[in-house]
C-alpha cells in the first residue's frame, strides 16, 4: 500500500512501514505476528551529497508491481544522478525443496543512472540497531557480506541482512556509538557515465529465533543464484 510518501506492507505473516520521500530513514517499524521488533533502521539509502534526514526527496514516479514498489527519485542540481529504488518482498522461493522453506523478508535494489557524461554514484546503505536491543554479528558464507542482528529479548526474529558480493565494495559495522550499533554497505564507489545504469542488492530476511546456520546458508546460496529485476 502507498499513500503519498508512505509506504506499508501487511501480510498474515509480517507487516513494515517506511516514508519513501526520506530514503535515508530506511524502513522505520517491522512487525512479526502482530508484534514489533526491537527499534531499528532497516536499509536506509545514503546517496552523495547526504541530506539530513529531515530533508524530503522529491519523488517522480512511485507504483507497485507485483511484489515490488518501485520508486523513482529526482535527479537535483546538488546530485548528478537519478535513483531507482525497488522495495521486493520476498516470499518462500523454495518450491519444495527438501532444504526447506526460505525466511521472510525484503530485497532493496537500487540502480543509478545520469544525464552527464561522468558522475559519481556512490551510494551508502546503513542499517542502525539499538545497541540495548540487538548484537550483532559478521556471517562468513560463500565471499558474501553479511551480519545476523539477534535480538536481546531471546523472543523477537533475529535479521540476516546480506550485500550481493558483485555489487558491495566496502562493508563495516561501526559500534562507535554508545547507543547504537550501524551496519554500512558501499555501493557503486567508481564513477558513472550517461547511457549507463549501475545497480544493486541488497537482502534482509527475519529468521525465526534461534536461527541456525542452515537457514543463513540456504538463504544467501538463494540471493547469490537469484536474478535482478529490469530497471524502468
Amino acid at each position: 500500500n502507498c499513500d503519498g510518501h508512505l509506504a506499508s506492507w501487511r501480510t498474515a505473516a509480517f507487516s513494515l512501514e517506511m516514508d519513501l520521500s526520506r530514503p535515508n530513514r530506511g524502513i522505520s517499524e517491522w512487525t512479526r505476528g502482530g508484534v514489533k521488533l526491537p527499534p531499528m533502521r532497516l536499509l536506509s539509502a545514503i546517496w552523495q551529497p547526504a541530506r539530513s534526514s529531515s530533508d524530503a526527496e522529491t519523488i517522480e514516479d512511485c507504483y507497485p508491481r507485483g511484489r515490488d514498489l518501485i520508486v523513482t527519485y529526482a535527479q537535483t542540481p546538488e546530485r548528478s544522478v537519478r535513483p531507482q529504488v525497488y522495495w521486493r518482498m520476498i516470499v518462500d522461493e523454495s518450491q519444495g525443496s527438501s532444504a526447506g522453506p526460505m525466511p521472510l523478508g525484503v530485497e532493496w535494489i537500487v540502480s543509478m543512472q545520469t544525464s552527464f557524461l561522468d558522475s559519481q554514484p556512490q551510494v551508502d546503505s546503513v542499517s542502525e540497531f539499538d545497541s540495548a536491543d540487538w548484537k550483532l554479528e559478521s556471517v562468513d558464507c560463500y565471499g558474501c557480506p553479511a551480519f545476523v542482528a539477534r535480538p536481546t529479548d531471546g523472543k523477537s526474529p533475529s535479521i540476516l541482512i546480506a550485500a550481493h558480493p558483485s555489487d558491495c565494495q566496502v562493508h563495516q559495522m561501526d559500534e562507535s556509538s554508545s547507543d547504537t550499533v550501524a551496519l554500512r554497505f558501499r555501493l557503486f564507489t567508481e564513477s558513472l557515465e550517461k547511457g549507463v545504469i549501475r545497480r544493486g542488492r541488497i537482502r534482509a530476511h527475519l529468521l525465526d529465533t534461534p536461527s541456525n546456520e542452515a537457514t543463513i546458508e540456504r538463504a544467501i546460496s538463494q540471493f547469490l543464484a537469484s536474478e535482478p529485476p529490469l530497471t524502468t
